[in-house]
Parts: C-alpha cells; sequence; structure tokens
C-alpha cells in the first residue's frame, strides 16, 4: 500500500509498519491476543494513512493540512488503542478540508 502512495504518507506507512514489527514477538497467549488487536489496529491506522493521501492528491490545496491532521491522528491514539472513533473523527476533518476546498473553486 505505502508504494501507491506519495512520499509523505508513504514514509507514514513504513514508520507505522516498523513500529509494529519492531517489537518484541509475543510469548504468551495473551501477548498474542495483544499483539492480533495491534495487527488490526495497525490495518486501520495505515487504511486512514492510504485515504488521507488519497484525499490530499484530490485537492493538492489542502495536501499538507490532511497530512498534518494525519500525523495528529497517528500521534493522538496509541497502537494498543482502538482507533476506529479517531479514524471517524480524521474523515470528518478530511472531509470538512476537502469540502472548503472545492467550495473555494466554484
Amino acid at each position: 500500500m505505502a508504494a501507491s502512495c506519495r512520499r509523505k504518507a508513504s514514509t507514514m506507512i513504513l514508520r507505522e509498519a516498523d513500529s509494529f514489527c519492531d517489537r518484541d514477538p509475543p510469548q504468551t497467549d495473551s501477548e498474542l491476543s495483544r499483539r492480533q488487536k495491534q495487527s488490526m489496529h495497525l490495518i486501520s491506522r495505515i487504511g486512514s494513512i492510504s485515504h488521507a493521501d488519497l484525499m490530499g492528491r484530490s485537492h493538492p490545496s489542502v495536501s499538507d493540512q490532511i497530512l498534518e491532521e494525519t500525523k495528529a491522528f497517528l500521534e493522538r491514539v496509541d497502537l494498543d488503542e482502538s482507533p476506529y472513533e479517531e479514524s471517524l473523527v480524521l474523515t470528518s476533518k478530511i472531509s470538512a478540508l476537502c469540502n472548503a476546498d472545492r467550495m473555494q473553486h466554484l
């Protein structure tokens, strides 16, 4: 997925993947369960980055703002936390930025 994104988003995705892969391997069933939850959260985080990149491509005048919102999202939500609510907030912010950009070009 990182290969299909622009450089800044691709770097964010690779950083997320590296952070996940650099963790010690699980040693117990509970650690394995935790790691499986983290992997699902990672997928959501990467999807959010990819979505942000796509919207930034569609709206280049707000692309930097979109990436800043995405970066703030990644900093705000730990990999052990469910990112779903914050992901919805991020999607709403991105939509608002894109809609404002669209209205300026009418």
